[in-house]
């Protein structure tokens, strides 16, 4: 007596049959790189391939039960030729030969008395760049999905997809693309979560090359596959064993560097105590009606109170005093000079090297020869003698007394030093 069963449960358990069959085979990988496709899958067979050619630039892949997927390439061959012929070779794609392998993996899987294929396969074609690239995903009960870039079925697929998509990227060459595949095979392990290094025996390889005009299906096996595994794991164990380098340390001063510029000021400067720098040499303090020179180390003319006192009073007679001195050098340098020399020249120099103290030496310069308030004289011993009668008589002061010691020592012409 037949047993009743829903739809639901019926398509469940067909769907749990064919996963678990799947699940007991192992992982294969398919991805691209920057010359084509590549397909790699773990087969200790030499002649039994899971990888095979469909048509010029597609390619098959299968995992499952063997006699159920070579009959599945089989008759996607034969599609292939078919509608190549019928219509034109450019009109067999991917896409066509993935519907008609959905539809009929589809069709069996839904029989009521049969049982479903446990297989997944890959149909994959190569275009004239990356992205015309095609991958296609089929699964056992007719499901297709389209995966850009890189796929893993069978077996532990997640854990070998997770591990693929940290190493994938854009544009990696035949040797990175292979390393990588090889890494995400050795993560699915054997029940233990370890990894498992895949030697020549081990693998199947085969590439879609881009570069090819025609029938762009190729094997890598031999030399070939051994020079790509080195390559793979030589590149893969280069920054493993690269430690990071420690930066170099800086190199230490022995002697502090100096200031700058824009720091303050943290002492006091070498030109006064309040740490403002003051230039070298005299400086010149405004007094009441003129300019003075003041020695570093001396008080200044506004310090001294007695020299203040006495300032204003000797102002004008001072300034007298400078025209009868100038006038005496000429007198002097005409007695002991060479008559072709320059007296006025000369009195200038004399002034200039003994008169420091009064007048700057840029200032001799800008004496007038006689008193600006009379008429110039063209005798000048008769107005030298008239005017010192006339101050003997009025004036008064240090001048004076300095007057009359320079006369009581018979030196008409020295002047003080």
């Amino acid at each position: 007596m037949p047993f009743y069963v829903s739809p639901e449960q019926a398509m469940r358990d067909k769907h749990d049959y064919a996963r678990k069959g799947v699940a007991r085979s192992r992982s294969s990988v398919v991805l691209q790189y920057t010359g084509g496709i590549l397909m790699v899958t773990p087969n200790m067979s030499s002649v039994l391939h899971k990888i095979s050619e469909l048509y010029d630039r597609i390619a098959f892949a299968a995992v499952g039960r063997y006699n159920e997927y070579e009959n599945l390439r089989k008759a996607g061959v034969t599609y292939a030729d078919v509608t190549g012929y019928q219509f034109d070779r450019s009109d067999v794609t991917a896409r066509g030969i993935a519907n008609w392998y959905a539809q009929t993996l589809g069709t069996i899987f839904s029989e009521p008395t049969g049982k479903p294929f446990e297989v997944e396969i890959v149909v994959a074609e190569v275009g004239a760049s990356p992205d015309t690239d095609q991958i296609y995903r089929i699964s056992w009960d007719g499901t297709v999905s389209d995966e850009p870039g890189f796929v893993a079925f069978g077996g532990q697929a997640d854990q070998v997809a997770a591990a693929l998509k940290e190493r994938f990227s854009d544009g990696m060459s035949l040797a990175e693309a292979f390393g990588a595949a090889l890494a995400a095979l050795a993560t699915s392990g054997q029940g233990n979560g370890g990894q498992n290094e895949l030697n020549t025996a081990q693998l199947e390889a085969a590439i879609l090359d881009r570069a090819r005009a025609h029938r762009t299906f190729r094997r890598l096996r031999g030399a070939r596959l051994e020079e790509l595994i080195a390559e793979s794991r030589a590149a893969s164990a280069t920054p493993a064993s690269a430690g990071p380098e420690a930066p170099p340390a800086p190199p230490e001063s022995a002697t502090p560097s100096a200031p700058s510029a824009d720091e303050p000021p943290t002492g006091p400067a070498p030109g006064g105590g309040d740490g403002t720098p003051r230039p070298p040499g005299p400086a010149v303090l405004l007094a009441d009606e003129g300019a003075q020179d003041v020695e570093p180390g001396r008080a200044a003319a506004g310090q001294d109170r007695r020299h203040d006192a006495r300032h204003r009073g000797q102002h004008d007679h001072d300034h007298q005093g400078r025209h009868r001195d100038a006038e005496d050098l000429v007198l002097h340098g005409q007695h002991q000079r060479p008559a072709e020399e320059q007296p006025d020249q000369q009195a200038k120099d004399r002034a200039l090297q003994r008169d420091d103290h009064r007048l700057p030496a840029d200032r001799c310069a800008e004496l007038p020869s006689g008193h600006p308030h009379r008429p110039h004289h063209a005798k000048l011993p008769g107005a030298f003698e008239d005017r010192q009668r006339r101050a003997g008589a009025t004036s008064t002061g240090p001048y004076r007394r300095h007057r009359g010691a320079r006369g009581a020592g018979g030196d008409r012409g020295a002047l003080p030093r």
